[in-house]
């Protein structure tokens, strides 16, 4: 609701389009995205590994667009649901499910990167630990009646608190399992040698006036 009002009182008359049709551009390729991450997910690691494991290219191919129409159906049916108040409307609905999962592919994804000797257990920690910790924290929150401005309240009542608090336990814990249980040798990440990569100035010039065009927007609308 606040989006198509912003529009209608800030937005000059001959940029409202253009903002509109950037907005249905970026929900297209996300549902875009999103559909071809789930037709992948359950081709490959699915029907490809236990329905069939001798599916041919075109099984494969075809067992994918089949998902793409499936998950769509489903999606059109389970979106009505989300209009119910109780879930507090569609964005918060979504940030609430993705706090479950989001924050534990986070941590590994860092562990990955930072820690070359964090046990290869670590990912799977992390990717169980994330829905039983941001769980717990969303059942105490529905649960209990905070105090505005209580300690509650700010700590574990909004979903990024919630969401933060989870990533630091579990890399605690994913800590500690590398301190007790160090991998023998750092992992070394593959380096693409044939791959040629320079800095681009253009690119940099570009880069730098999105940023400027960002902060100018933030404060003439601020």
């Amino acid at each position: 609701d606040a989006f198509p009002l912003l529009v209608q009182l800030l937005v000059p008359v001959g940029l409202k389009g253009f903002v509109i049709a950037a907005v249905m551009g970026a929900v297209v390729s996300s549902l875009a995205s999103m559909m071809n991450a789930a037709s992948t997910i359950f081709t490959v690691d699915i029907y490809q590994k236990f329905m069939n494991p001798k599916a041919t290219q075109r099984q494969m191919v075809w067992t994918g667009r089949t998902v793409v129409v499936v998950a769509t159906v489903i999606g059109c049916r389970v979106a009505p649901l989300i209009n119910n108040p109780a879930l507090k409307g569609a964005f918060n609905f979504i940030q609430e499910f993705q706090g479950f999962i989001s924050p534990g592919i986070l941590t590994i994804f860092l562990f990955g990167l930072f820690v070359p000797k964090a046990p290869r257990l670590a990912g799977a920690v992390g990717l169980v630990l994330s829905p039983v910790i941001y769980g717990a924290l969303f059942l105490i929150t529905t649960s209990t009646d905070f105090e505005p401005g209580s300690l509650g309240n700010l700590l574990i009542d909004p979903f990024l608190n919630r969401m933060a608090i989870t990533i630091v336990l579990i890399s605690t814990v994913l800590g500690i399992m590398t301190i007790v249980k160090p991998l023998p040798e750092a992992i070394e990440m593959p380096v693409q040698e044939g791959m040629e990569i320079k800095g681009s100035k253009g690119a940099k010039l570009v880069g730098i006036g999105v940023v400027l065009a960002t902060i100018a927007l933030y404060i003439v609308f601020a």
